[in-house]
C-alpha cells in the first residue's frame, strides 16, 4: 500500500504540521508523524487519513516521548538520541530534538526495496528541517 494523494493527508494546523505533511508526500511509506513537547503533548502532526487515526498518531508521540525523556537525562548530546523499532507491522523512528521536543514517524514495514536504514536516512532529513523551524 503506497500513498501519494495530498487530499488523503491531514496536515495538522501549523507550519510544523505542514512540514510533516511534506514528509508524508515525499516518503510514500510513512503513515504519520508527530512532534511532541517535553510532556508528550502534541505540538502538531500529519497523518494519512486511511492509515492511522488522529488520536493514534498523537498517542504514539506521547508514548515514545516518555522513554526519550529518560534517555535525555543521561545523555550529554541531546540531539543525538534516536530510537528505531523495526517490527512486522511497521517501523517507528523517533528523535529527541534538544531538551524539549520529540519527533516520531510511523512507517509501513521495511522491505528488500526499502530498508530500515533508508527509512532512518529519510527521517534524518525531517529531523533537520524540524530542528531548523524550532531554532528560527
Amino acid at each position: 500500500m503506497l500513498f501519494a494523494d495530498r487530499a488523503s493527508i491531514d496536515p495538522g494546523i501549523s507550519e510544523f504540521g505542514e512540514l510533516l505533511a511534506e514528509y508524508l508526500l515525499a516518503v510514500d511509506d510513512c503513515r504519520g508523524a508527530v512532534l511532541t513537547d517535553e510532556d508528550g503533548h502534541p505540538i502538531d502532526y500529519a497523518r494519512r487519513k486511511d492509515a492511522i487515526s488522529e488520536l493514534d498518531i498523537q498517542i504514539v508521540g506521547a508514548q515514545i516521548e516518555r522513554p526519550l525523556t529518560i534517555l535525555r537525562e543521561s545523555s550529554r548530546d541531546l540531539d543525538a538520541i534516536r530510537v528505531t523499532i523495526d517490527a512486522a507491522r511497521g517501523v517507528l523512528v523517533a528523535a529527541a530534538i534538544g531538551g524539549e521536543y520529540t519527533l516520531v514517524a510511523l512507517h509501513l514495514p521495511a522491505t528488500p526495496r526499502r530498508s530500515v536504514t533508508q527509512i532512518e536516512e529519510d527521517f534524518e532529513w525531517l529531523v533537520g528541517r524540524v530542528r531548523y523551524l524550532i531554532r528560527r
